[in-house]
């Protein structure tokens, strides 16, 4: 399949589900009222947007050893155009990161590593959640994930992660043997911060649609989870919020009747923050193009 034709696809299955759900988002929109919407929380979630995106582009600064500023300028604009091209196409960008230092094969490992590490990040909190939830129990759980986060940089990374990465790419490790710990650090804090994101946004127009934030979280990180495949759809738009709702009937959550709603919201309200960080970018960039010409 050529891209033409994947493109095409992705707009049809985005289309064909927000058609589907339309009345839905519609009468989702119209019950908004700005007076009951806590403007606050909202300004709390952007931030914790903002930092998710600092916390994710630092561990490529980390990894390639680069300046912090210009990988987070190109890690951005890399996930916005993910945002509105199918199959994470905009991950592409992310090969202006390559310079005389940075090779695109060291690019590309590092890549695969950081994704792979999301994985082991984010599997373990969906158990972790899920337990809380369905078996009502909070000490075991949190006990063992508590333990898991330390141990795998010293033990299971060395037994699966290691070996499971060679498998896939046959990467040399070295590269990334002296920043492990700082970089699983990151790692979980970003998605930390992802999920604090969701939590935020939904809170703050609960008196609408009331969910826990046991609820939101688990739905919130299987769309996540979702997200980071190559799904075939415009930013995931449709598949995303399908696998959201279907996140929240695992949990047994009883109101499904606006749970795709309030996924295209939180869906939205993102792509809506990544836009104005890549139109700020751009105009950065801009502004130092004319100031670099004018010298």
């Amino acid at each position: 399949m050529n891209k033409i034709s994947k493109i095409s696809l992705a707009i049809v299955i985005s289309t064909f589900f927000l058609i589907f759900f339309i009345k839905d988002i519609l009468y989702f929109l119209k019950s908004i009222n700005i007076t009951q919407i806590n403007l606050f929380l909202i300004i709390l979630a952007s931030l914790f947007y903002l930092l998710n995106f600092l916390f994710r582009s630092l561990r490529f600064s980390i990894i390639l050893n680069k300046e912090h500023f210009n990988t987070f300028k190109i890690f951005s604009i890399s996930q916005f155009l993910s945002t509105i091209l199918p199959l994470r196409l905009g991950d592409l960008y992310l090969a202006k990161l390559k310079d005389e230092n940075t090779h695109y094969n060291k690019i590309i490992k590092t890549y695969i590593y950081v994704k792979i590490l999301d994985f082991f990040a984010i599997i373990p909190m969906i158990i972790l959640i899920f337990c809380i939830i369905k078996f009502k129990i909070l000490l075991l759980p949190i006990t063992i994930y508590i333990i898991y986060l330390i141990l795998f940089p010293i033990f299971i990374y060395k037994i699966l992660y290691k070996k499971l990465i060679i498998k896939i790419k046959k990467i040399d490790l070295n590269i990334f043997e002296n920043n492990k710990y700082i970089v699983w650090i990151l790692t979980n804090i970003n998605w930390f911060s992802a999920n604090i994101y969701s939590i935020l946004l939904i809170n703050s127009i609960n008196k609408l649609y009331p969910l826990t934030n046991l609820e939101v979280l688990f739905s919130n990180l299987s769309m996540i989870l979702g997200g980071m495949m190559p799904i075939p759809s415009i930013g995931g738009y449709g598949i995303l919020e399908i696998i959201w709702t279907a996140g929240s009937r695992i949990i047994g959550v009883e109101n499904l009747n606006h749970s795709f709603s309030i996924a295209f919201f939180t869906h939205t309200f993102a792509l809506i923050l990544g836009f104005l960080l890549y139109l700020s970018i751009i105009i950065n960039l801009n502004i130092n193009f004319k100031n670099i010409y004018k010298k």
